[in-house]
């Protein structure tokens, strides 16, 4: 894993949000997220978001039907027990 694009992907702060959000959660989708957060974005703005935490490492991706739901990499999980 490629340490620096995974903390780059993490310091936007709406990626570091929902990084920590998902530490605490299973398989989270993205409408779950959009709800607990309440950052304001739409639904395709969010799943940028976690394309690009997914493509640095952060957040692993399952499709459940026609839904896709996140969850937190171990390694990133590390990195945000690392700085709270």
């Amino acid at each position: 894993m490629d340490k620096a694009k995974l903390l780059n992907a993490l310091g936007n702060e709406a990626r570091l949000q929902t990084a920590i959000f998902l530490r605490g959660n299973e398989w989270a989708p993205v409408g779950h997220i959009l709800e607990k957060l309440k950052f304001g974005f739409t639904d395709p703005a969010m799943s940028r978001h976690l394309r690009v935490m997914r493509e640095a490492g952060a957040v692993e991706c399952k499709i459940d039907q026609q839904m896709r739901r996140y969850r937190l990499t171990d390694e990133a999980s590390k990195v945000i027990e690392a700085i709270q």
